[in-house]
């Protein structure tokens, strides 16, 4: 399951968890963080800063999985929070997967997001493209 914890969609949560449940499968839940770009190259580089962004981006990943660990506690979960693009780093957890799954944003219109997109064109496993907004499962 890609996650994006600004906008978690609930759809793309229920579809993810009712699929590993039916399955019996674990559920890897990916959420990929990046900062702004410095204004300058000269700039040095915060690491305190990226520490502190870091927990932050994993205690929000956390929050959004916990009230589907709760409907869902038949499903082992696997959280991980990296550093980067998502597309990248769906297509590296997607390997060996039996499925992806990823929200789309109904706002954006017939078109998909740059990380849907991506991973259906590199992803080699099933891969649910799921509209924020539809009820499914639960």
């Amino acid at each position: 399951l890609g996650v994006d914890v600004e906008d978690p969609g609930s759809s793309a949560f229920a579809y993810a968890f009712a699929a590993a449940a039916a399955r019996g499968a674990p559920l890897h839940a990916v959420h990929a963080w990046t900062v702004g770009r410095p204004t300058t190259a000269a700039e040095p580089t915060d690491l305190p800063g990226l520490l502190r962004a870091e927990a932050a981006a994993r205690e929000r990943l956390t929050t959004v999985l916990r009230p589907w660990r709760h409907a869902y506690p038949q499903v082992k979960v696997v959280e991980e929070t990296v550093f980067g693009r998502p597309g990248h780093h769906l297509l590296k957890a997607s390997l060996g997967a039996s499925l992806l799954v990823v929200g789309r944003h109904v706002t954006a219109g017939p078109h998909l997001g740059a990380t849907a997109h991506s991973a259906l064109r590199r992803v080699s496993c099933p891969v649910a493209v799921v509209p924020h907004g539809i009820r499914t499962g639960r």
